[in-house]
């Protein structure tokens, strides 16, 4: 389970791919491994983890949260009436995945030294920049 990965924009999407998953694993277990007991409350939360840190909501052009990618307030009036400078996303105009200002989607490598790594950004996967529309 911890070498497969995927991502898609809608939620309600992500929780079936993750429910699917699961129930793959229970049936497999059950199919091929009959002769073995069923597979444990704690099993299936270790299961459970790993599926909900490789099934994950993204917008794949972007690299963040979907929606999250927005435009930032450089200059306001003294009293917020009227004026306001904005800039959009410097990682939208570029095409830059590394530049967005959204919130980045994080993912764990399974195959480090320690199994609990700390959450990398999926956007520093990219060794090169990674350009989109």
């Amino acid at each position: 389970m911890q070498a497969c990965y995927g991502f898609d924009w809608q939620g309600d999407n992500v929780l079936l791919a993750r429910k699917n998953l699961l129930f793959a694993v229970i049936e497999a277990q059950q199919v091929y491994f009959p002769a073995f007991a069923p597979l444990t409350h704690a099993e299936l939360l270790r299961f459970a983890e790993v599926l909900s840190w490789n099934i994950w909501q993204m917008d794949g052009l972007r690299g963040v949260v979907p929606g999250s990618c927005h435009e930032e307030v450089v200059a306001a009036d003294l009293f917020g009436e009227g004026y306001a400078q904005t800039r959009s996303c410097a990682g939208c105009q570029s095409g830059d995945i590394r530049q967005h200002n959204g919130i980045p989607c994080l993912v764990k490598d399974w195959f480090a030294r320690d199994a609990y790594a700390r959450p990398t950004p999926f956007y520093k996967l990219f060794k090169e920049a990674f350009r989109c529309p």
